[in-house]
């Protein structure tokens, strides 16, 4: 026996687009529904902006909004909740941009008597003010190949040029220089990505690099000439560390030894981790110092044994500097500062150090503070999440005087600091503060720009939330609830959180964060944030806070399972999530499922099936679990938990926990050899996921007596809020044979009970229970059609929270194969 379940039903739910393309193809072209209403506002007419900020024109610019609307309706505007003088057509246009404009833009038509108001638009007007950080004599045209592409960054030639590595698809690998003032890449050395390792292994101040060949090393120079690197005793070749020195050498180390090279390639000392004092040795870098010392990282253990690295400073000739005491540090390694200090970056906070290595200071980090680099005069700059850059103050607040602006959404990869002061970033942009500039840009430190002090356009602030836009469904009325809030931009900030509807507004709305300490209906509504700087103030996007819509918990199936026949019973089933597609991941919902047979005897069933095997299946795919004698999960109290009666604790029932993605799946009941008897389905989400259940189809043998089907399921408003749900409940018998289901049921019943067993519905022949409108929504579902004349049963119902069983049985007595089928209607 197989379950029949609706592809096109399946196709709807799991690819609605898809589905609808298929449903509608034929039909023909109808004139428009003046009951339908286009909530969304556009922009018609090309604008200046600010560099991939759409809703952020500039000051002075022209902007055309427009609706969709029918001839006949009367339109109107408004801005922040006041009408626009003159404004009622279709198209706003505004000719000359200015600050009073920032706001959210609402059309309101007026059709048949009746007003539709449109979801807000919102315009930050960009305020231009001086900024002198980014030098505009440094621009770069690179463009490169692929979106994901990007630089890292070396050091700085003698000339000014930038050593980089460019990384592209497949490991691929460029080495180059970019020109000094960003104008090309010169790409020295090529990788097609065949090693997974890079073959480089270093580029230096005089324009030479050093990759490794299948013969040796190799320096390729300057003017472009190649010199063989002379390695007689083969300690470069093994060494896993290499820094070069000022004469040409090498000190080059593995895990147990330190080693100087000559330019020709003899060994001028060697040391070993004994000389140190350390377990083991991790590693070897240039210091940046003068002198060409080198720092030493090794590992240690310490008395809270965890295990911490440290870091020596060594003189050229692998000697530990005098008076250095090595720096124990568990984050990123301790990088030493132009006036002799250190700093470190840890998950708790940043330590300064003083030239001997001693702790100076350790400052906690603050919550909201990451992605932090050092710079070598000691400042500390940090990635904003909108794609810009700030400076720090020593008491790790932002510096109001700086803060660069990148192109919106796009990110920094690199930074690479100048011996003149200069700060090269490379990241995914193509423009830095106003200035055009793809890939890589070069910024001053001392605010000082090499091309002048141009106007450039710098947003009022620009105010970020999360959740961010669209709708946000909080599951559970009763737990707190927090929006955070954000905004970069030149402060100080001043937060206001908006209502956007007749709700009342927010307990405390003049922080950053919105924090509702228990949700009630009052508080389910649209929200925005305002943030006010000394340039104006700017709207986040609006956030609409929803409860979700009352769902089906938990779903059963009650039937007769034989091996000798090979009848199975099988419940079909689809998982639904709130959350867009981009963001339910590769895993979004706990199912737990359960085959029963003998404790089903503790409910006066007769005949139980006596072992149960349980399978649980992607829709027309491959098995994701099965089971034959079920092992408690999630302990004792779990089946409780869910609303689930307890199985016998010796019983040979079957039950499955399991992640499953958003889709159709089933899951099977199974006779073993010889067996046959009843069985019961259950699938039960867990509770507080952002996943639910929409459909069932279950189909079993049905007749006369008890040889019933029967579905319970369970509706639940967890807002508590008693919403109610619509379902179509259908039986489906003679239209089987349609799909070549053999002995289908002739009359198929379908009685619809409440809780208390009462009976609340009941119907034998669809066609005589609001035939027209149960196909049109059928149509609209995905179910297969049933013809009007069948005497398949069908019910439309209206259900409040609570439990529910729904019996199919054969009104005229006699065996048949009976398709039950469930389906939540959306209303939304």
């Amino acid at each position: 026996m197989f379950l029949f379940f609706d592809p096109a039903a399946v196709l709807r739910r799991i690819n609605p687009v898809l589905a609808a393309l298929v449903l509608s193809s034929g039909v023909s072209a109808q004139s428009p529904d003046r009951s339908r209403f286009d909530a969304t506002i556009g922009v018609v007419s090309p604008t200046a902006t600010l560099p991939g900020r759409d809703h952020y024109p500039l000051l002075g610019s022209a902007i055309t909004l427009a609706i969709s609307a029918l001839d006949g309706d009367t339109v109107a505007w408004s801005r922040s909740g006041l009408p626009i003088a003159s404004a009622n057509t279709a198209e706003l246009h505004i000719a000359t941009l200015t600050a009073a404009d920032t706001g959210n833009y609402r059309a309101h038509i007026t059709r048949d008597g009746f007003t539709y108001t449109s979801n807000p638009f919102t315009l930050n007007v960009a305020i231009p003010v001086q900024e002198s950080i980014v030098d505009r004599s440094f621009s770069c045209p690179i463009a490169t190949p692929n979106a994901d592409d990007s630089f890292d960054l070396h050091l700085t030639r003698f000339d000014g040029a930038i050593g980089a590595t460019l990384h592209g698809l497949g490991n691929s690998r460029q080495h180059g220089w970019i020109a000094a003032d960003g104008s090309r890449f010169d790409v020295i050395m090529e990788e097609d990505g065949s090693s997974p390792a890079s073959l480089l292994v270093g580029m230096y101040p005089d324009g030479s690099l050093v990759k490794r060949t299948t013969t040796g090393f190799v320096q390729i120079n300057h003017d472009g000439t190649t010199t063989a690197m002379a390695d007689p005793t083969g300690r470069f070749d093994t060494a896993r560390w290499r820094v070069r020195q000022s004469d040409g050498g090498w000190i080059i180390g593995d895990s147990s030894h330190v080693a100087g090279l000559a330019p020709d390639g003899t060994i001028t000392f060697e040391r070993s981790l004994n000389t140190y004092g350390v377990l083991s040795i991790e590693g070897l870098e240039d210091a940046g110092l003068e002198d060409d010392r080198i720092i030493l990282i090794s590992g240690i253990g310490d008395d809270d044994s965890t295990y911490a690295r440290q870091a020596h400073l060594l003189e050229a000739d692998g000697s530990e500097v005098v008076g250095f005491h090595p720096i124990i540090f568990r984050g990123s390694r301790p990088v030493p500062l132009a006036n002799g200090t250190w700093w470190d970056d840890t998950a708790n906070g940043f330590n300064w150090y003083d030239p001997t290595g001693q702790l100076i200071r350790s400052v906690p980090r603050p919550p909201a503070l990451s992605n932090t680099t050092v710079a070598p005069d000691g400042r500390l700059y940090v990635r904003g999440f909108a794609g810009e850059l700030h400076r720090l103050l020593p008491d790790l607040s932002r510096d109001p005087t700086w803060m660069v602006s990148y192109s919106f959404g796009r990110w920094i990869d690199d930074f690479l600091f100048q011996p003149n002061g200069g700060i090269i970033v490379a990241g995914d942009f193509s423009n830095v503060g106003g200035h055009a500039t793809r890939r890589v840009a070069r910024l001053n430190a001392s605010g000082t720009a090499n091309g002048g002090t141009p106007v450039v356009y710098r947003e009022a602030p620009l105010p970020w939330t999360f959740p961010g836009t669209a709708t946000v469904y909080p599951y559970s009325r009763h737990a707190s609830f927090t929006i955070d809030g954000e905004a970069n931009g030149v402060g100080p900030l001043q937060f206001e959180w908006l209502r956007l509807d007749d709700g009342p507004p927010p307990q405390v709305r003049d922080q950053a964060d919105l924090v509702f300490p228990r949700l009630t209906a009052d508080y389910f509504g649209s929200y925005q944030l305002k943030v006010t700087g000394p340039h104006g103030f700017a709207l986040s996007d609006v956030i609409s806070l929803t409860p979700p819509g009352p769902a089906l918990v938990n779903i059963s199936g009650r039937g007769r399972v034989s091996a000798q026949t090979g009848q199975h019973l099988i419940a079909g089933f689809v998982i639904e999530s709130d959350r867009p597609t981009s963001l339910q991941g590769a895993w979004s919902a706990q199912v737990f499922t359960r085959g029963v047979g003998p404790t089903l005897a503790d409910f006066n069933v007769s005949h139980p099936l006596p072992d149960p095997f349980l399978r649980m299946s992607h829709l027309f795919g491959a098995d994701i679990a099965v089971n034959d004698d079920w092992q408690p999960v999630g302990g004792p109290f779990f089946p409780a938990r869910l609303g689930a009666f307890s199985l016998r604790p010796d019983s040979a029932d079957a039950q499955l926990w399991e992640l499953i993605p958003t889709g159709a799946f089933t899951s099977s009941v199974e006779a073993k050899a010889a067996q046959n008897g009843t069985a019961l389905v259950e699938i039960y989400p867990s509770l507080n996921i952002d996943a639910r259940l929409t459909n069932l189809s279950l189909r079993g043998r049905v007749g006369a007596g008890d040889d019933v089907l029967i579905s319970g399921f369970v509706i639940t408003d967890i807002t508590d809020y008693q919403r109610t749900v619509r379902l179509l409940i259908r039986a489906v018998g003679p239209a089987l044979s349609n799909f070549g289901v053999a002995d289908a049921c002739l009359d198929p019943r379908i009685t619809l009970f409440n809780a208390d067993g009462e009976v609340i519905a009941l119907n034998e022949d669809w066609a005589h229970h609001d035939a027209v409108q149960i196909a049109t929504l059928a149509a609209q579902l995905g179910a297969f059609p049933l013809p009007l004349d069948s005497t398949d049963a069908a019910l439309l119902v209206e259900l409040a929270p609570g439990a529910y069983t729904a019996h199919i049985d054969s009104s005229d007595g006699t065996d048949g194969e009976a398709l039950l089928e469930l389906y939540v209607i959306d209303d939304e």
